[in-house]
């Protein structure tokens, strides 16, 4: 898999918050503080590197988990990204754990103790 471009992250993060793109045109021209957000958050994401495809799942857990999505409110940009980025670190703290217990079959197909 290859690593994803900061324009390819950012569109993706848009997706995720359900920022409209006319908005964020909007915002470049009269709100640059809020496309400065979204840039420091395309790279927090970039520098942990969270798949594309896991942005929606990380909002999903944020829904679910956090006081403010569980009353139906939408995170800022930062609030999400700092999210997602702890919730990626602890998915894989969890697969390295999982991943400790599994024996490896040997060539007769029995398990390694």
């Amino acid at each position: 898999m290859t690593k994803p471009t900061e324009k390819e992250m950012f569109l993706a993060l848009l997706d995720t918050l359900h920022l409209p793109r006319e908005l964020v045109s909007h915002w470049e021209q009269y709100a640059p503080k809020k496309i400065d957000e979204l840039t420091r958050v395309t790279r927090l994401l970039l520098s942990v590197e969270i798949p594309l495809p896991t942005l929606p799942d990380a909002m999903t857990h944020w829904k679910t988990r956090d006081w403010r999505g569980k009353q139906g409110g939408m995170p800022t940009p930062t609030q999400f990204g700092e999210f997602a980025a702890v919730w990626w670190r602890e998915w894989h703290q969890t697969q390295e754990t999982l991943n400790k217990g599994q024996r490896s079959p040997r060539w007769r197909g029995g398990f390694d103790s």
